[in-house]
């Protein structure tokens, strides 16, 4: 909204990478504050941040696909019935 600041504090930064301003912060300073697209090249902790937060998700998109894949598992066999005898 036009006129307004808005601070978020993101873990996810798909959450955060359209916004105006990201303020970098490492050991409690801000270390590097652009864009999404400008933090990328001047920022290497952004961009490993960023690297990292891509690989997960491709490895759970991975990881659905292959779920959605694996075949069902064959039903167990049956088990005997066991009969209590009078004794």
């Amino acid at each position: 909204a036009a006129g307004k600041t808005v601070v978020v504090i993101a873990h996810r930064l798909s959450t955060i990478n359209g916004v105006d301003q990201i303020l970098v912060i490492d050991g409690g300073q801000v270390v590097a504050q652009g864009r999404h697209a400008e933090l990328l090249t001047a920022s290497p902790l952004y961009k490993a941040l960023w690297d990292a937060h891509i690989g997960a998700q491709e490895w759970r998109l991975r990881a659905e696909r292959n779920a959605q894949r694996a075949e069902p598992l064959p039903p167990e066999p049956a088990q005997p019935a066991v009969h209590d005898t009078p004794g």
